[in-house]
């Protein structure tokens, strides 16, 4: 793999992340909420198949030509085993993210003991009449 691919391959992926949480919380966008898991999933992937695509376009003003390019057997390769990375990427930005989200709402550092329960307090016996 190209280290050049990888840098932008990985900021994509992590600005893609912060993306699908913020429209969790967006009432204005119903597809994803924070109980959606499988449609996260769907979006997350797609974003990084398309992103390691390779597929490349020229438009050329003179002539009104549209050029794509891309689709040839090397660039698939390499364009799997980038998505691969993506999504690697993706998965660690989001645990990465779930732990920021986790430490701030309960104020506990990731890992810490839980706070044990008191013990069951000992209640009298009612005397029979």
């Amino acid at each position: 793999m190209d280290p050049a691919t990888l840098g932008p391959v990985a900021i994509v992926q992590v600005i893609a992340v912060w993306v699908i949480q913020k429209l969790k919380s967006a009432n204005w966008f119903p597809w994803l909420t924070q109980n959606s898991a499988v449609t996260s999933r769907i979006v997350a992937y797609a974003i990084a198949v398309l992103t390691a695509a390779g597929i490349t376009w020229q438009w050329n003003v003179a002539q009104g030509q549209l050029i794509i390019n891309g689709l040839v057997w090397q660039t698939v390769v390499q364009g799997m085993w980038t998505a691969l990375a993506g999504l690697v990427t993706n998965e660690m930005a989001y645990a990465l993210l779930q732990i920021k989200q986790q430490t701030t709402s309960t104020n506990k550092a990731v890992g810490a003991a839980p706070i044990p329960s008191p013990p069951p307090v000992a209640m009298p016996d009612k005397p029979k009449a």
